[in-house]
């Protein structure tokens, strides 16, 4: 038993634990809502409204508004990234089991 440990090595994570499947669900997702935002820029390539344009058509206020939703989805899901490490971290959760 001993030596089947030693052989994981310690970099090795357990890929059913659920940190390790939360972390890369979330990883998943951003890399995910970052492609999607790419491909809604590439549509309309102009800046984006800081408040709400009414000279703009309707159809491009939606597009103005899924590219907003986008990036504040992009910033939710790094920052939910960054507190489950930190959480990790500092003890509050289990981190990946080695056994």
């Amino acid at each position: 038993v001993h030596s089947a440990e030693a052989l994981k090595g310690a970099d090795w994570v357990n890929p059913e634990d659920p940190n390790v499947i939360a972390e890369n669900e979330l990883l998943g997702a951003a890399a995910a809502i970052e492609a999607a935002a790419r491909k809604l820029a590439e549509l309309k390539p102009k800046p984006r409204p800081k408040e709400a344009d009414e000279s703009l058509n309707f159809e491009e206020q939606i597009l103005e508004a899924a590219k907003a939703i986008t990036a504040a989805t992009v910033a939710l899901v790094k920052s939910a990234s960054v507190a489950q490490k930190e959480l990790v971290a500092t003890g509050r959760v289990c981190s990946a089991s080695t056994d």
